[in-house]
């Protein structure tokens, strides 16, 4: 079983620890990667029957996600968690429903779109290459390009690095 095992190999020694003068926290970047669309956690029946009453018992965690999410309740008040998700991933909203959420990359924010326009002009100001590449028609697709990224540096940098390297 994930979530015993969790329990007894990190959550068990960490709350035998002193607790450190300061909060600290476990980053889980990408957490959505390897969940299968829709997954949840949920209930599910053991199969015993006490007098008529099935008895209930929590599914076991699936994922990283669930196993996160279904022990959270558990960590040491001193330990935050702090996972990255893509924004598709409604499912895994769902585990964490009770967690802050922020965007990042929600181009209708005008400091995202500034900072990707600022990313294409650095670019663009460092590289001779890419500058020498710039026309009329190419500034318009990179107004198309940023949108196409949706927010996303790491693509923006990859196409760029792309069309620097031809």
């Amino acid at each position: 079983d994930p979530d015993e095992a969790f329990k007894a190999g990190i959550l068990l020694p960490l709350l035998s620890l002193n607790p450190p003068t300061r909060n600290c926290f476990i980053l889980i970047d990408g957490v959505d990667a390897g969940c299968l669309h829709g997954s949840q956690t949920g209930q599910r029946s053991t199969g015993t029957d006490n007098g008529n009453i099935l008895e209930e018992k929590k599914a076991p965690s699936r994922s990283i996600a669930e196993l996160l999410a279904n022990n959270y309740g558990s960590f040491p008040p001193w330990l935050l968690l702090v996972c990255t998700s893509r924004r598709h991933t409604k499912h895994i909203a769902r585990l964490f429903s009770g967690f802050r959420k922020i965007t990042l990359d929600d181009l209708r924010k005008p400091n995202v779109v500034k900072d990707l326009q600022e990313y294409i002009l650095t670019r663009l100001d460092r590289e001779d290459v890419l500058r020498r590449q710039l026309s009329k028609e190419t500034a318009e697709m990179l107004n198309q390009l940023l949108i196409k990224s949706n927010g996303c540096i790491l693509y923006l940098e990859k196409v760029i690095d792309g069309v620097s390297d031809r």
